[in-house]
């Protein structure tokens, strides 16, 4: 599936209060590692940190001009990455997700990954869904960061 009026684009500094509001939405905290608020001041070092970190490539998801959600791949060893997908609340379960990840994969190569690993709680199962719609295979059940998760990758050639 392609959907119109939609790309993806490396984020930039005008996107940091944006993506703090994200982060801080009560759905994602919930399905992120750390439930606890992001201060504008923490949100702020980190976001500037991943900015300038070469191993993180950031992107925005924008539909119509508009800014829908943000994906983050970082890589961790030998084009291993992880990644982290957050759709903004109205604009959850129409797609962009998965059609910001087939874009981004479409990259794979000239972002050096041969593998991308989602980690997903377990209670997050849209997440799941999307994942494995999206060619991850299964990998277990795990303990990260103190949640129950699934982990699933993908492999490049």
């Amino acid at each position: 599936m392609s959907i119109s009026n939609f790309r993806v684009r490396l984020a930039a500094e005008e996107d940091s209060r944006y993506i703090w509001i994200c982060r801080n939405d009560p759905l994602d905290r919930a399905n992120s590692f750390t439930s606890d608020p992001i201060s504008w001041e923490d949100h702020e070092v980190w976001f500037k940190s991943k900015l300038i970190d070469c191993n993180c490539y950031f992107f925005l998801m924008e539909f119509q001009g508009e800014r829908v959600g943000q994906l983050r791949v970082e890589l961790v060893k030998n084009g291993l990455g992880e990644i982290s997908i957050n759709v903004s609340r109205c604009f959850r379960g129409l797609g962009y997700a998965r059609e910001a990840l087939r874009l981004v994969e479409l990259e794979h190569n000239n972002l050096g990954l041969k593998t991308l690993v989602a980690r997903v709680k377990q209670d997050n199962t849209s997440s799941a869904v999307m994942f494995l719609r999206a060619g991850f295979k299964f990998n277990e059940c795990a303990v990260y960061k103190g949640a129950s998760i699934y982990e699933m990758t993908k492999k490049y050639q």
